[in-house]
């Protein structure tokens, strides 16, 4: 397990929270990224495998971990829509998700997105955050899908490919070049985030937190310089392309996991707090500490 030192402000906000969530009202939900299957939508009350023991640290009174095809559906297909609606505002034609504390990763974002635009209401008791937006697509999921060429099985990623040339409808949704939503394109997405959302956290850098992931996202960072571009990344996105989902003028920090607007210095699996928080350093290095803060 990650050692997380003698902190003192972490502990003594742990206490805070726990206490609220004794008679915590709010209800947190979260929303994953793209590359998970599922027959039908589902509600957990934690999520180990995409969120780590993020359940443990929000005060929110519950918990509701959303569950939905990323593989088969594109992020606006009006199941996930609906899905999310549910979850948050009980119905989704047209009802309102009062006192919720919203957390959204990548495609989650997209689904969350769209849904207030097509089938509920966020109204101002609630708050959305937002985890890595993919402002102009994910050239990650474009990687994946160039692979789909590939005559190798094996050398085909699953999630993106349903067989040799065939790309599943979630990874085709993800890419840069999408552009088939009647909803709203690449560009309207970022200008729903910066209408709509209350923070933004994005990682800067493959490496992250020196957990399982980091030799992983390292490695894949420099695949998708061949392809893309170099630039700082959390070894999935770019850092400028999450950092466009807030309003201009935004003041970013990088220090302090209490901010609206947080860059971590970790990767694409640590934002989710899979990883858990670093071994040393302050909130830089402690991207669970984003949900600490906002999750009550």
């Amino acid at each position: 397990d990650n050692w997380e030192g003698e902190a003192t402000r972490e502990e003594r906000a742990a206490v805070v929270h726990r206490g609220r969530a004794l008679g915590g009202t709010k209800t947190c939900i979260f929303v994953t990224g793209w590359g998970l299957e599922g027959s039908s939508p589902t509600v957990t009350t934690s999520d180990t495998d995409n969120w780590g023991d993020v359940h443990t640290r929000v005060g929110c009174g519950n918990k509701k971990f959303l569950h939905l095809d990323t593989q088969a559906l594109r992020w606006d297909d009006p199941v996930n829509l609906n899905a999310f609606c549910d979850a948050a505002a009980g119905g989704h034609n047209g009802d309102h998700a009062e006192n919720k504390r919203i957390f959204s990763y990548g495609f989650g974002s997209l689904v969350v997105a769209a849904a207030f635009e097509n089938a509920c209401v966020l109204r101002s008791t609630s708050r959305w955050y937002v985890i890595a937006p993919p402002t102009a697509g994910n050239v990650g999921v474009q990687y994946l899908v160039n692979g789909c060429s590939n005559s190798f099985g094996w050398m085909r990623d699953g999630r993106a490919c349903a067989a040799q040339n065939s790309v599943r409808d979630g990874a085709a949704s993800m890419t840069p070049a999408f552009s088939d939503s009647v909803l709203f394109g690449w560009a309207g997405f970022a200008s729903r985030v910066r209408s709509k959302a209350n923070g933004v956290m994005c990682g800067n850098t493959p490496f992250g937190v020196n957990s399982g992931s980091s030799a992983v996202m390292t490695i894949f960072d420099g695949l998708v310089d061949s392809l893309w571009r170099s630039g700082t990344r959390d070894g999935w996105m770019e850092l400028d392309l999450c950092q466009a989902g807030a309003p201009s003028g935004t003041a970013w920090s990088t220090t302090d996991a209490s901010s609206n607007y947080f860059v971590a210095g970790v990767n694409a699996i640590d934002l989710k707090c899979v990883g858990s928080n670093g071994w040393t350093g302050g909130d830089e290095k402690r991207p669970c500490n984003f949900y600490a803060e906002h999750g009550a």
